[in-house]
């Protein structure tokens, strides 16, 4: 996916600096909503700042059509959220989104995902656990992606023929069945290989 400056296209991604604002993308998936689509990344001279990389890309990657990570279709297989941790006005941004409107529902899930919240994202009372992770090992893992991870990436929505400059075939049985993410991430290893030793001329 590359962002170039906008000419004259009708639907396009705006991004600003506004107070108050913090880091925010005001749509999910520009295929929804014709016209401008806002990414706010507000500038601050602290660790609060959304001017970061992985900030931006988060937002970014809102706006190319991916929810966030605990809020996917399924994610209750993977996480358990404590709603009564969750400060009343962010408990949407924890609730599991419907079939019908789940945009990769062959991709596996993924605690490494830079869409993943933390621990204690939103937590009323600082460090409160808000996200349980039923795998146990990754409980201190979640929300500390600093890029991102295969999952992330949107061919599967957009029906790319080449993801991360490679030949995209989608996600097998045995990477959507994975049991953790080092299992996904070989997995998706054996597809590459195959994939760059075969002739990918139609591509």
């Amino acid at each position: 996916m590359k962002f170039v400056p906008r000419d004259e296209e009708e639907t396009y991604v705006e991004v600003v600096s506004e107070e108050g604002k913090g880091c925010l993308a005001d749509k999910v998936g520009v295929d929804y909503t014709k016209g401008r689509n806002k990414v706010y990344l507000e500038r601050a001279d602290d660790e609060t700042s959304c001017v970061d990389p992985c900030r931006a890309m988060h937002e970014l990657l809102h706006i190319i059509g991916l929810f966030h990570e605990q809020e996917r279709h399924g994610a209750a297989e993977r996480v358990l959220i404590h709603f009564d941790k969750v400060e009343p006005d962010e408990r949407t941004q924890f609730m599991e989104i419907p079939a019908t409107a789940e945009p990769t529902p062959t991709v596996p899930y993924s605690y490494g995902n830079v869409m993943h919240y933390g621990k204690s994202d939103y937590a009323t009372d600082e460090g409160d656990l808000v996200i349980e992770t039923l795998w146990p090992e990754y409980q201190d893992a979640i929300g500390k992606s600093k890029s991102a991870n295969r999952n992330d990436f949107v061919c599967t929505i957009y029906s790319c023929k080449r993801c991360m400059g490679k030949p995209f075939v989608g996600y097998t049985d045995e990477m959507r069945n994975a049991d953790d993410d080092d299992a996904l991430v070989n997995a998706a290893a054996k597809v590459e290989e195959r994939s760059s030793s075969s002739d990918d001329s139609n591509y």
